[in-house]
């Protein structure tokens, strides 16, 4: 399958979820925010995904905010990860960084702002491929070989239901209510003229000579 290729820095349209919230994740899309980051052969726990960077134009996932941890858990800085380079364990809530470590990070370019570059996704393509040039075969098996269940792809995104559609939504909610009320005490009061009525039986009037 070809490989879809790389937009230009100016053909990029960046949006955070956390902070905007027209937004969401797509339905039937893993969301993957607050799951644990593994990394390396022997799957450490190095972060976890603190926020998703989505691409307007493809409306696709394509960063995650990696909240970079100590030993202690405690964030140290923020990562820029593609998602390209990530493996999505649904059942886990894990995601995985294969053969890239901890250390492998450390040496990434820290993500302090949304000015996002193409620097970030060349950085990290030459992290793995020089972690994957250095590696042994038998070290690439540990990782690359084993069975991810339930394993998703990148994720999407979709734009929310402006408010001004739920605010329609509950005024014509609330007028169908009060239309079905009215009805009702319509009917009440009609009942309460005719029962009597029926109830006195009819009437005759006294016949004219």
């Amino acid at each position: 399958m070809q490989a879809e290729p790389k937009p230009r820095d100016e053909d990029l349209d960046l949006v955070a979820l956390d902070t905007h919230d027209e937004f969401e994740v797509a339905s039937g899309s893993p969301d993957p925010r607050q799951w644990a980051i593994s990394a390396g052969s022997a799957d450490e726990i190095v972060g976890h995904v603190a926020d998703l960077i989505a691409d307007q134009h493809t409306m696709r996932v394509r960063y995650l905010d990696v909240a970079l941890e100590d030993t202690s858990h405690v964030v140290q800085r923020h990562l820029l990860v593609p998602v390209s380079g990530v493996r999505f364990a649904v059942g886990a809530k894990r995601v995985s960084l294969g053969l890239l470590d901890r250390n492998d990070l450390e040496r990434l370019p820290a993500y302090t702002d949304f000015e996002v570059s193409r620097d970030y996704e060349e950085a990290f393509e030459r992290a793995v491929r020089q972690k994957q040039a250095d590696s042994t075969d038998e070290g690439k098996a540990g990782v690359e070989g084993r069975a991810w269940e339930a394993s998703a792809g990148i994720p999407l995104v979709r734009r929310r239901a402006p408010h001004w559609a739920w605010i329609m939504a509950v005024i014509l909610s609330l007028i169908g209510f009060l239309w079905f009320q009215e009805g009702r005490r319509v009917q009440r009061e009609f009942e309460g003229i005719v029962a009597p009525a029926a109830a006195a039986g009819p009437t005759s009037a006294p016949l004219e000579r």
